[in-house]
């Protein structure tokens, strides 16, 4: 993550809290990452996927989080009704992942469980909404093979699940960002799952 990222990132937690304590508004204009919001928004989802393609560890963890930490400005604040161009409930929900990959399970829950509708909601985000909220959607075909394995008594294999969400997410790339983004979260969370799962073991 670069400096100039860091710093963006860093005005609008501060920007936030000023709307959060009702500071008054005429006194905003030195945030200047209101004029930039979408450039924040759009530089933040992209730093994701490089953060993802770290090697598992506490910085990559902390990256995360503090990515979390900012998109969740978007759907959670005081200051989201002046943030315009973002789709709420989704940001909302890739947050989640954000937090469930950053060791923070409770969070994730939270924000998944208190979240609104989708509308025309694909079948990876209703996936990735069913895992983090503890709702499996058994109508779900991904949410289908989870629930199988997690019943099985057998060792369990994530390796079905985990090979579809990987061809979903380059079909994604090549037609779709949104449905490559919703399955890359999921693949990642489902690989965390299954690293730290004991069942069988």
């Amino acid at each position: 993550m670069n400096n100039q990222l860091r710093n963006m990132m860093a005005e609008i937690e501060s920007w936030e809290a000023a709307a959060e304590f009702g500071i008054p508004e005429a006194t905003w204009a030195q945030y200047q990452v209101r004029k930039r919001s979408d450039d924040l928004y759009i530089a933040c989802l992209s730093n994701i996927f490089d953060v993802l393609r770290l090697p598992k560890s506490e910085e990559q963890k902390n990256e995360l989080a503090a990515l979390a930490k900012t998109l969740v400005i978007y759907s959670r604040s005081a200051a989201a009704r002046y943030l315009s161009g973002v789709e709420r409930r989704l940001n909302q929900l890739y947050c989640a992942a954000l937090f469930y990959l950053a060791d923070f399970p409770a969070t994730a829950m939270l924000l998944a469980s208190n979240l609104e509708a989708i509308e025309e909601i694909l079948v990876e985000e209703s996936f990735l909404h069913g895992f983090l909220s503890r709702r499996i959607n058994e109508e779900n075909k991904l949410g289908t093979m989870l629930s199988d394995i997690l019943k099985s008594d057998s060792i369990k294999d994530f390796g079905e699940l985990t090979t579809t969400l990987r061809e979903e997410m380059i079909f994604g790339l090549r037609n779709d960002p949104r449905k490559f983004i919703a399955a890359k979260l999921s693949l990642s969370c489902i690989e965390r799952f299954a690293e730290f799962n004991v069942w069988g073991a």
